[in-house]
């Protein structure tokens, strides 16, 4: 498993230089001379630069929220842990406007601040105030060849990524469809609000005249063109990035429809965990779906019999349980009833306390305390299984940051953590 300590990508390393407000360094001077027969002032003339391709920055803006989220003790609540992230974007943001108050004149800081501002408001799914922040930061730009060299082709990629979200945001998300996101893209699909594709395509195009080889800048100008209905024919040949391998495949398997918002579950949702299963014994398979953010609720749907789910997440009990990348079902009592297990802490530095929901015939209780299961962890899975052949199910917890977690089952509804025993506790 991936460190998340040690992983730039995950924890947006650069973000947090951003945040820093490190100096820049310089890359190039200005070169004054006078024109001939002149003595009155010098004039600037502005060099050749030697610009720098894209940086790698997590252009999400995960790395400064989890980077600037308040701590929270390890016996903390979910609640308790919500109320942190509640706050982390507004915290955020007014310490990065004191910063500018108190650095203003300071030419090399503005427009790393400006590109962490964008940073964080795409964490918020605000794409189009995330551009105007970089076109800020590009316009000062404009003054500053040190800077530029380094950082100008960071800031069209990033406002490459801006439009293309704001797109997204305009077209797929306010207005979701069957063939949504799925490639290739159906004309059903195409953009009907075309502004963000369009200007991304002019970004992306402005980075690879000058960084032809970018095969992810390359990528996104085809998936901008896909947008809009203009792929191939459109694309310059000189970036065109065939589908051919997707188009013409050996086997015809048919095609997929995304008919969530038909069937009554249309939830707006993080990455999460998903289980499929009878919950309630009535013979039709139920949805119980979680969220890595850890504010949203969990949700229970009811399978109607009809083709369409009822939400039913406050009546089965789970609703009080916030967060989880992953879940998974397990008969951990034996009573024939499928219960769920909720590991959580993945990708964040703060461990969070798991959840066994036990399953009383479609509604749930938190048995996590009484099984001995509260403990504490960074996971983003787990798995049920039993080791020693006694006819219980057992548990394997995999962490983050931690030494992973066996428990054994006593077969009385607890647990014991049995991972030095096993000569586990070494394994990360």
């Amino acid at each position: 498993m991936r460190n998340p300590s040690t992983s730039g990508r995950r924890y947006g390393r650069v973000s947090k230089l951003w945040l820093a407000l490190p100096p820049i360094l310089a890359v190039g001077a200005f070169v004054t001379t006078r024109l001939q027969g002149r003595t009155d002032s010098p004039v600037v003339i502005r060099p050749i630069l030697n610009y720098q391709s894209r940086i790698g920055i997590d252009t999400s803006g995960y790395g400064v929220i989890t980077s600037q989220v308040k701590s929270w003790p390890p016996n903390a609540s979910l609640s308790e842990i919500a109320d942190a992230w509640r706050t982390v974007f507004k915290d955020t943001l007014q310490k990065l406007d004191l910063q500018a108050k108190q650095g203003q004149g300071a030419t090399q800081s503005s427009v790393p601040l400006l590109m962490t501002k964008a940073m964080l408001y795409h964490s918020e799914g605000k794409p189009l105030e995330a551009g105007k922040l970089l076109d800020e930061a590009r316009e000062l730009l404009k003054e500053r060849d040190d800077e530029a060299a380094q950082l100008l082709y960071t800031i069209i990629y990033y406002q490459g990524i801006s439009a293309l979200r704001r797109g997204e945001t305009e077209n797929c998300i306010e207005c979701r469809g069957e063939s949504s996101c799925i490639l290739p893209i159906a004309p059903s699909a195409r953009h009907t609000k075309p502004d963000g594709s369009r200007k991304a395509i002019g970004y992306f195009t402005e980075y690879l005249q000058r960084f032809p080889y970018d095969m992810e800048v390359r990528w996104l100008l085809n998936i901008a063109h896909m947008t809009l209905g203009e792929y191939p024919e459109k694309v310059d040949p000189r970036y065109l990035v065939s589908l051919d391998r997707f188009l013409k495949s050996e086997f015809d398997l048919g095609k997929f429809r995304d008919v969530g918002h038909l069937v009554g579950v249309n939830r707006f949702n993080q990455a999460g965990g998903v289980v499929m299963e009878d919950f309630d014994d009535d013979g039709l398979l139920d949805l119980a779906v979680t969220s890595f953010d850890p504010t949203q609720p969990m949700s229970f749907y009811h399978n109607k019999g009809d083709g369409a789910f009822e939400d039913r997440s406050d009546s089965a009990g789970v609703s009080g349980q916030l967060g989880g990348l992953y879940c998974v079902q397990t008969d951990y009592n034996n009573d024939g009833r499928m219960d769920i297990f909720i590991p959580r802490g993945a990708w964040i530095a703060n461990e969070m306390r798991p959840s066994l929901l036990r399953n009383d015939g479609g509604t749930f209780t938190d048995v996590t305390a009484e099984a001995g299961l509260l403990d504490p962890v960074n996971s983003n899975s787990a798995t049920w299984a039993d080791f020693d052949n006694d006819g219980w199910l057992d548990l394997f917890i995999c962490c983050e940051r931690q030494a992973n977690r066996l428990y054994h089952n006593k077969r009385d509804g607890t647990f014991e953590e049995v991972s030095e025993k096993a000569g586990l506790h070494e394994f990360t």
